[in-house]
């Protein structure tokens, strides 16, 4: 590949995570506690983290954003598949 047609795929990459960045994400309901309890399971399942009192709300919230962006990404990715297929039709 050259170095040109390398600068437009990584363009077209960062302008794909910036459209998935720039979604709201209020829409998007947070993890249930069971999905949280479950996660956490998974997360503290060492047993030097077990030990530790540790604070996991900060860890929470990350998961929460993450949960949205990536619920927002896979809305995207449907939207354009739907666009894509629209256009090959016409």
């Amino acid at each position: 590949m050259s170095t040109y047609t390398l600068r437009g795929e990584t363009e077209k990459t960062l302008l794909y995570h910036l459209y998935v960045d720039s979604m709201p994400t209020e829409d998007v309901p947070p993890l249930t506690v069971e999905q949280v309890n479950r996660v956490l399971g998974f997360a503290l399942n060492s047993r030097k983290l077990r030990d530790k009192l540790m604070d996991t709300s900060q860890f929470i919230s990350e998961i929460n954003i993450e949960y949205a962006r990536t619920m927002n990404k896979i809305v995207f990715d449907d939207s354009m598949q739907v666009i894509f297929l629209f256009l090959l039709l016409f």
